[in-house]
């Protein structure tokens, strides 16, 4: 789906019922990120791999340094950490 063209022939945004302005391609239904190129959804899933990947070593390095300080995991439902 297009944008609409105003009497001018710029193109106007889409907006969806929120008010929020779509971006331009996308129409609406199904996930965003199939409306975009191949190469450009292989880039974002790259980003967001990255991502991941830099959680989980931050996660593991919180752990070595909890148990260099002597900090343990408070019991499932204590709400303690």
């Amino acid at each position: 789906m297009n944008s609409p063209i105003n009497p001018n022939g710029a193109k106007l945004p889409m907006i969806d019922l929120t008010g929020k302005e779509q971006p331009a391609g996308y129409s609406g239904t199904g996930p965003y990120i199939d409306s975009l190129p191949p190469a450009k959804q292989r880039q974002l899933y790259g980003i967001v791999t990255g991502i991941q990947v830099g959680i989980k070593h931050l996660q593991s390095e919180l752990e070595v340094l909890k148990k260099a300080l002597g900090m343990e995991d408070a019991p499932a439902g204590t709400g303690l950490r």
